[in-house]
């Protein structure tokens, strides 16, 4: 009579691929925790967003330059108004601080010519 000894074997096996596993996951957590990798996601969702800030303000301005809808300053606090923009400033040297959300955008009024109808 011979006794099939591959099933033991098949076992051993079976345990340290597990065990090998393990130790993999948990040192792909800790790189993944230690290795600013998190960091990097949140970095990157973060510029996504001021980017997205952005357009939203350099739409805004585009339909402005479309339409040449009287001056630029009262165009812009009517977006205030109308909760597109967070904030408008003047400050006074012909430039505008046009901001959304935590994004800031200074912006020249020149660039941006009123109506001479108006």
């Amino acid at each position: 009579m011979q006794l099939n000894k591959n099933k033991g074997i098949t076992l051993i096996v079976l345990i340290i691929t597990i065990i090998v596993m393990l130790i993999l996951i948990g040192i792909s957590v800790t790189i993944a925790i230690n290795g600013n990798l998190i960091k990097a996601t949140e970095d990157a969702m973060n510029i996504v967003e001021q980017k997205e800030r952005r357009e939203q303000i350099l739409e805004i301005l585009s339909i402005y330059q479309i339409k040449q809808k009287g001056n630029l300053l009262e165009y812009l606090t009517e977006k205030l108004e109308e909760g597109k923009l967070d904030e408008v400033t003047d400050n006074g040297d012909g430039t505008y601080t046009i901001g959304i959300d935590d994004y800031e955008m200074t912006i020249d009024s020149n660039d941006y010519l009123d109506d001479p109808t108006e």
